[in-house]
């Protein structure tokens, strides 16, 4: 119905042009072809030839009834139609030509079908599923990616402290499609979300709400030396030194010990090697869990590290020989079972980072040994305490598939290499021959039972 009287609306304004305003070249409709899109049409044309002919114009109404002209010329042979969201059919339209004086032929009506935008078609294949402490939102592949993803869920106001819808993040639409975790600081069970998109004029155009949504807590398990199998006797255990398993567990995630102790060769760390590469460290959790993820920190830059000293006999300095940077891991596996003698681990998850990667874009930036004018490090208690952690995480997927598992194996497949500047040239530099790996502090949180 509303395009019928559009019809009788253009009939009206084709009526009132002053005939001696138009030329008498019409647009043949058998020189017109239209392909519908994504949001909207593709219209293909022909223009005469040598009838003084300069352009093509195509008006139509838009899915909001606004009136758009699309102007071509001479030297293209389509216009892009666009404003729609919903699929629809014989959309009309119509097609009239210009001339080099800007005077219009007489138009023709004309009729196209179109698709539904990325904006619409989004809800099609989305979902939005349990996570850990909060929920994901996967969504499919797009013929076109004009459109925004509002996700939002029904929470507290932390200002009005009343129930409220609140945004968590805007996205625009991707070819390829996504999966996006998103955690709320927020204690839920379960979650009303709500996803909201737009086109690319920013308007409104669909919204959908998943009520229910469950959210699987999880929590950290408290978890000592004790835990840590040590089969392929890799922990270096030196008390003086302060390194040794005990470590691993200590809650220091920063390295807030070793500066306040203020002693250089003293790590209060997890030092494990040489070869690390060819052992495993397994950890028992004492009873079958249902693991989320884990995290494995890297000391903050703060003291120095043990340089290399005819002087000095400690192990560390022949580890280090000043620099920590290709002690940290970049490539990682975790593995599951519940029998830690047989061989059917099961692969979990995996961390990887390129080991020739420059500092700048490594998880571990700022845990560099690496003198920075931009970045000095953490020169007193006061700054390492207010610092945020630096760690690699593995996280593991969160579906109907989970398993429960009493221990888990982890397996430092790669170190960082040493990587510094000479002038503006990236070098590598082979300092730990030995592959020992150092690790602040480790992780493991499980679905909370």
């Amino acid at each position: 119905m509303k395009y019928t009287l559009y019809f009788i609306i253009l009939l009206f304004l084709g009526g009132c042009h002053d005939d001696n305003k138009f030329f008498d070249v019409m647009m043949k409709k058998e020189n017109i072809r239209f392909e519908p899109i994504p949001g909207g049409a593709v219209m293909f044309y022909t223009l005469p030839v040598g009838e003084d002919v300069f352009g093509i114009q195509l008006r139509y109404r838009d899915a909001r009834g606004e009136e758009v002209l699309k102007v071509g010329s001479y030297v293209g042979d389509s216009l892009v139609i666009d404003g729609f969201n919903e699929s629809e059919k014989n959309v009309p339209a119509r097609v009239s030509l210009v001339d080099r004086n800007n005077n219009e032929s007489k138009a023709i009506d004309v009729v196209f079908d179109t698709e539904e935008s990325a904006a619409c078609s989004f809800f099609n294949g989305a979902e939005v599923l349990p996570y850990w402490n909060g929920f994901q939102v996967k969504y499919g592949a797009s013929r076109q990616t004009s459109g925004m993803v509002h996700v939002m869920y029904l929470g507290t106001n932390p200002i009005t402290q009343k129930s409220d819808t609140i945004l968590l993040k805007s996205f625009p639409i991707t070819l390829s499609g996504d999966t996006l975790e998103f955690v709320l600081q927020q204690k839920l069970d379960k979650a009303t979300v709500v996803l909201r998109t737009e086109d690319y004029r920013g308007y409104r155009v669909k919204q959908k709400i998943w009520k229910d949504v469950d959210i699987y807590s999880v929590e950290e398990l408290q978890l000592t030396e004790m835990n840590f199998i040590d089969k392929d006797g890799c922990s270096v255990e030196n008390e003086k030194e302060k390194i040794g398993a005990k470590y691993l567990f200590d809650g220091d995630t920063k390295g807030e010990q070793r500066l306040k102790a203020g002693k250089i060769p003293e790590l209060y760390s997890f030092l494990g090697g040489p070869m690390i590469q060819n052992k495993s460290l397994i950890f028992d959790l004492e009873q079958e869990r249902t693991p989320a993820f884990i995290r494995i920190y890297g000391t903050l830059k703060s003291l120095g590290w043990p340089l290399f000293s005819t002087q000095y006999t400690s192990s560390v300095y022949e580890i280090f020989r000043g620099v920590y940077d290709d002690k940290l891991p970049c490539n990682v596996i975790l593995y599951g079972s519940n029998d830690k003698n047989g061989d059917n681990w099961v692969e979990l998850g995996s961390f990887s980072q390129d080991s020739e990667t420059l500092t700048k874009n490594r998880w571990s930036e700022r845990c560099t040994s690496q003198k920075n004018q931009n970045f000095v490090g953490y020169l007193t208690e006061e700054e390492l305490v207010g610092a945020t952690p630096a760690y690699l995480e593995i996280q593991l997927p969160c579906d109907d598939n989970m398993v429960k598992y009493r221990y888990m194996k982890l397996e430092i497949k790669e170190l960082f290499k040493y990587v510094f500047f000479s002038g503006s040239t990236p070098v590598i530099t082979v300092i730990n021959t030995e592959n020992y790996v150092a690790i602040q502090e480790l992780e493991i949180y499980v679905k909370r039972d």
